[in-house]
């Protein structure tokens, strides 16, 4: 380990643990190398010491002979809105220095039961869902945990925290997919029909109608069906039709 500094500064170097040495650069002035060594560890649990050097503290931690496993994650976060389709489940990986770890994985909150983990035990290296469900949950914010446990580890357990976000929808708000359409037809074409969605960005149920009009040419514009609902979760589907069969022919006025 490098220590920089000016070339009148001294500085000591020591170690305050057993299982660490330092073997040369226990003083010195200026810059200057500190070299140490770390003894075996042969016991099951990992260990931590430090080394002081010129009045900085420097972690040393040694792994011990039980396998270790590691989450991809540490913490989840989902967000419902009232009335919106549940949130998709989010997945968990568990690495592991050595093959065929039985493991065992358990959600708890602090109330309620809208968090689930699936499966409940495997072998690691292997995956996890993480899922929620906040049907009756009112708005606010919820907390849970996740806790992978692999008994033969060390440590023997793991923790994903999870948080859940349940925002109010608000009362019914109509959109609509397109706002405007254009058919284009050649001479003798058959009627067209394209479909727009009606969506609902509110909580409250959406009743609504749907009306054609037409400012010239007669009714060769229809919808179907005249009238539906719409809620956040579930949209609706409405057709348009342009049917020219009925218009006249187009004139043509040759040139002078």
């Amino acid at each position: 380990m490098g220590v920089i500094t000016t070339p009148d500064c001294p500085w000591a170097a020591s170690n305050n643990a057993s299982f660490l040495n330092v073997l040369s650069g226990d003083s010195g002035t200026g810059s200057g190398t500190v070299d140490y060594e770390v003894a075996a560890n042969t016991a099951s649990a990992a260990r931590t010491g430090t080394l002081t050097i010129a009045g900085l503290t420097f972690t040393v931690t040694q792994e011990g002979t039980s396998p270790l496993f590691l989450l991809s994650l540490e913490a989840l976060s989902f967000t419902f809105r009232e009335g919106a389709s549940l949130p998709q489940d989010q997945l968990v990986s568990i690495f592991t220095n050595s093959p065929a770890l039985a493991f065992t994985t358990e959600a708890t909150t602090a109330s309620g039961n809208w968090l689930s983990v699936n499966p409940a035990s495997g072998t690691a290296p292997s995956t996890f869902f993480v899922a929620v469900d906040p049907t009756g949950l009112v708005p606010g914010s919820y907390q849970g945990e996740v806790t992978v446990t692999v008994p033969t580890a060390d440590p023997s357990s793991r923790t994903v925290l999870v948080t859940l976000v349940v925002e109010a929808a608000g009362q019914a708000d109509l959109a609509v997919e397109a706002a405007d359409l254009t058919f284009s037809f050649g001479l003798g074409d058959e009627a067209k029909t394209t479909q727009i969605t009606v969506f609902n960005q509110g909580s409250d149920a959406l009743n609504f109608q749907a009306t054609a009009t037409t400012s010239s040419g007669g009714s060769w514009l229809r919808v179907s069906p005249a009238s539906g609902s719409a809620t956040l979760a579930t949209p609706a589907s409405v057709a348009v039709t342009a049917d020219p069969s009925g218009l006249p022919p187009p004139v043509h006025i040759p040139a002078a």
